[in-house]
């Protein structure tokens, strides 16, 4: 209640609308997430297991957050949910022997463990009712079930540390935990180091090669090296690129930036891919894709961006050429760049 109530107060605070005329501004946001829920949205928000589907089904959700967990998550969620069945058993023990069940500090955890996995369980089978569905939909029950495995890592790590009796086996299973995580973030994360974090996949589901072939990825990442090379070039100003990845590029573009569909295909100078394009195999991809592309940008190590210049425009023009000889007159209702 504590937090929802400070929410509600930065939400009121920051939202200028909900000063003027706040149920409408409520019934607009809620109107929208109905909109959401009820539209399976962009192509690739319905890419799931090398397929586009209307729904990817409840099954999403649960794989999304394999890739998007780490084994130190996994491990730990694995201890609580050990550690939580133990501590039921030992409960029902005590109650038909007629003996005191266990209480105290070492109970305290149970509740709390029980507490976070039911409201992920919650969480996913509501968000999982919504034919949209995307990984970061998911983040609330990722927060909860890491602080699942943080509850089963302490309570495993308590659990040896009371099997000893000496002191330093007591200190040095206090610092596990924490050394686990920086080691973790080292190895995981530091490849990524300073921006790339959203190519992260869990290494034990497949990294980002297994991804790629299971659930939507890239979020924009791997646009801006393509956006330097061509802000690079001494006639940029006058270039056209034709993309779905628009937000990525235009803000840092020089030159002009139209949306990648048939219509507007033949004033781009270059086209420009991304791995959403990729991934549900979008006509205009895989056109292009035979061709060799000028620059490929990669993040973690894989192609998120394909650089090709418009090799169609010269088609178009012999097409256009062959058609009308030179006393004809030919009316467009784009710029041609021809």
């Amino acid at each position: 209640m504590l937090w929802g109530g400070v929410a509600l107060l930065v939400f009121t605070l920051l939202r200028p609308a909900m000063w003027i005329a706040p149920v409408r501004a409520v019934g607009e946001i809620i109107g929208m997430l109905l909109d959401f829920s009820q539209s399976p949205g962009s192509t690739d928000a319905n890419f799931f297991r090398r397929q586009v589907m209307a729904d990817p089904g409840w099954t999403f959700y649960p794989i999304a957050m394999l890739f998007r967990s780490s084994p130190l998550m996994l491990t730990g969620t694995l201890l609580a949910l050990v550690g939580m069945l133990s501590a039921l058993c030992a409960a029902i023990r005590a109650r038909r022997t007629g003996g005191e069940a266990a209480s105290g500090p070492r109970m305290q955890w149970l509740w709390v463990a029980l507490a976070l996995a039911a409201y992920a369980l919650f969480y996913l089978a509501v968000i999982s009712i919504s034919k949209k569905k995307f990984d970061r939909y998911a983040l609330p029950a990722l927060l909860s079930m890491n602080l699942l495995a943080a509850v089963g890592w302490v309570a495993a790590l308590e659990w040896i540390a009371r099997q000893s009796r000496t002191r330093l086996v007591h200190t040095a299973v206090g610092g596990i935990a924490p050394l686990l995580v920086i080691v973790q973030a080292g190895a995981l994360l530091g490849p990524l180091y300073p921006a790339h974090y959203l190519s992260y996949y869990n290494p034990w589901m497949g990294g980002i090669r297994r991804a790629v072939e299971t659930v939507p990825v890239g979020w924009g990442e791997g646009v801006e090296p393509v956006v330097e090379y061509l802000a690079a070039k001494p006639d940029a100003d006058k270039l056209t690129v034709a993309t779905w990845a628009i937000a990525g590029v235009a803000p840092k573009f020089p030159g002009r930036v139209v949306k990648l569909d048939e219509q507007l295909l033949p004033c781009a100078d270059y086209v420009l891919l991304y791995i959403g394009d990729m991934q549900i195999n979008a006509p205009l991809a895989a056109r292009f894709s035979e061709q060799e592309p000028e620059f490929v940008a990669q993040v973690n190590g894989f192609a998120y961006a394909w650089l090709y210049r418009n090799e169609q425009r010269a088609l178009l023009a012999e097409e256009v050429a062959a058609l009308a000889d030179a006393q004809a007159a030919v009316v467009t209702n784009i710029p041609l760049a021809l």
